[in-house]
């Protein structure tokens, strides 16, 4: 988002569950956000799904290469799994995402 909304973000990560295409919205002031955001929503998907988290799909960017997310999910037993951009179909579901609900948080 190149303007902040009315709560005062300006990036936001989602979430897609690949079985169910169910999907997670957060929103954020600032990128370094991300992981403090995974953390909340890995720890709410296993506890109502009662099953372990096994595999984390991202892009390459910074919020996702720190050491600090690389022993997070080691210590968690998460496969991480970083995607070659525009090349795969998740991929390809991020960016039909961004793109037809851009005009909701636009406004």
């Amino acid at each position: 988002m190149e303007v902040e909304s009315l709560g005062g973000s300006r990036y936001f990560v989602t979430f897609i569950d690949d079985a169910s295409r169910k999907l997670w919205v957060y929103f954020l002031r600032t990128k370094g956000e991300v992981f403090q955001y995974f953390k909340r929503f890995h720890a709410m998907v296993e506890r109502q799904a009662g099953k372990p988290l096994k595999c984390l799909r991202s892009d390459n960017g910074g919020e996702y290469t720190s050491h600090e997310f690389k022993n997070y999910c080691a210590e968690h037993g998460i496969r991480h799994e970083k995607t070659v951009p525009e090349k795969t179909v998740p991929h390809n579901i991020m960016v039909w995402l961004k793109e037809s609900t851009e005009p909701l948080w636009r406004k």
